[in-house]
């Protein structure tokens, strides 16, 4: 059975600083092409911990990002691998 990377060879790839970027810039853009079959990939640099909101109400304190040890990410990485 072909997978989804099979299908289309083109492949968009957004990258973001923070989590939830994406939701603000470019969302539709990204909809539409994953709605045309095109492969969509997201890459998210950070985990937000040092993010900052320009509204003062929505400020609440950061949570710890300390990722996953070297053997559990590549576990999940070889989960990713078709």
């Amino acid at each position: 059975m072909p997978s989804e990377r099979d299908e289309s060879p083109l492949c968009l790839l957004t990258v973001h600083a923070h989590p939830d970027d994406e939701a603000s810039k470019g969302a539709p853009t990204c909809a539409m092409y994953k709605a045309q079959g095109v492969r969509t990939v997201l890459v998210c640099c950070t985990g937000g911990e040092e993010g900052d909101l320009q509204n003062p109400l929505l400020r609440e304190e950061g949570q710890p990002f300390f990722g996953l040890a070297a053997e559990d990410e590549k576990a999940k990485l070889a989960e990713l691998r078709p």
